[in-house]
């Protein structure tokens, strides 16, 4: 089963800007998705240039510290690899440091 979700980037939300999600009333609603589902995440409105949705484990993703194993803060962990793919117009994304995520798909919204 295939569920479209499309974003628009509300640059006045917080001190990062919010993701609008369509048909919700709310900035950054809790999204709820469902195992076994194709999603595919629309980010073809105007104001998303510059602002590419990425995934990760905890609320606040890249703009939040996490502790890894040694106990040192860091970047949270993003999700990609073999629990999300990201694609540009339809295709898989390129490989960068031998994975594809965040890091390589988000120069592609700088040009």
């Amino acid at each position: 089963a295939q569920s479209d979700v499309h974003l628009q980037w509300e640059m006045f939300s917080s001190e990062w800007g919010a993701y609008k999600v369509d048909g919700c009333d709310a900035v950054n609603p809790k999204l709820f998705l469902s195992a076994g589902k194709n999603y595919t995440f629309h980010q073809t409105h105007a104001s998303n240039w510059y602002h590419p949705v990425g995934f990760a484990f905890i609320a606040g993703g890249a703009h939040t510290e996490c502790k890894d194993a040694t106990g040192s803060l860091g970047e949270c962990p993003e999700l990609e690899g073999d629990m999300l793919q990201y694609y540009i117009d339809g295709v898989p994304g390129s490989i960068v440091d031998g994975d594809f995520g965040l890091d390589a798909y988000e120069p592609e919204f700088f040009n």
